[in-house]
């Protein structure tokens, strides 16, 4: 049975935000044929991040399969992706049903928002833990 590693991507994402994840978690995959890495954004397709890097989701929020393992990167998107019902209902179903839901950065921002951080210490990058 494989086991996915869900990557949440959106507009405005940090680059190293996923790209660091996607490479570690990939190497891990390449040596344990039971683990994949996928890429999952709200309508599947291109996605622009902070810097301009243009990736191609490999699922939408409706087509993702069910995930082991949630990842939610940071950048300035987070702060507009708090706000959108379809991200924080995707992260609060796939995240319930995952056995570890984690983020990078500002994308506590957005575990927050789904309900994963209620009663747990957090914290996120030093420029935004009063937002937090």
């Amino acid at each position: 049975m494989t086991r996915t590693i869900g990557i949440v991507v959106f507009p405005d994402v940090e680059e190293l935000d996923f790209v660091g994840p996607l490479e570690a978690l990939g190497a891990m995959a390449f040596i344990d044929r039971g683990w994949q890495v996928v890429t999952i954004a709200e309508a599947g397709g291109s996605v622009r991040a902070r810097h301009g890097l243009s990736v191609n989701a490999d699922h939408s929020f409706a087509g993702a399969p069910p995930l082991d393992v949630l990842l939610v990167p940071g950048g300035q998107g987070t702060r507009q992706e708090v706000d959108n019902p379809r991200m924080i209902d995707f992260v609060r179903e796939a995240g319930a049903n995952a056995q570890y839901v984690t983020s990078v950065c500002t994308g506590a921002f957005i575990l927050h928002r789904a309900g994963f951080l209620s009663g747990r210490r957090a914290t996120t990058h030093w420029g935004a833990i009063g937002q937090l």
